[in-house]
């Protein structure tokens, strides 16, 4: 028997309930009240802060590891959610933590 991976992916979607993006994205909004783009948004802030808990990760590592192209992205994302900029909100954690 010949493997060809299109017969392989093609028996794998076969095997998934359908499900379409719309469907998705309304049952979240239903659910939580809240819009997919607005919960990505929390979960990546969410991580953001557990980050920038970590004193041995550079911002720009941050940025990176939450896959913004460039630095100055990450720091407008998180600034307009929070109102603090990361090496400020860096800071505030610092001052807490001593």
């Amino acid at each position: 028997m010949e493997f060809h991976q299109g017969d392989y992916i093609s028996k794998e979607k076969r095997l998934l309930p359908t499900a379409t993006s719309k469907y998705l994205t309304t049952t979240i909004n239903e659910i939580t009240g809240k819009s997919t783009g607005k919960i990505i948004e929390i979960f990546v802030v969410q991580e953001a802060h557990m980050l920038l808990d970590n004193p041995t990760l550079s911002i720009a590592q941050i940025s990176d590891e939450l896959n913004f192209s460039h630095q100055s992205f990450f720091g407008k994302f998180f600034k307009r959610l929070t109102g603090f900029s990361p090496s400020a909100y860096r800071k505030i954690l610092i001052n807490l933590n001593q």
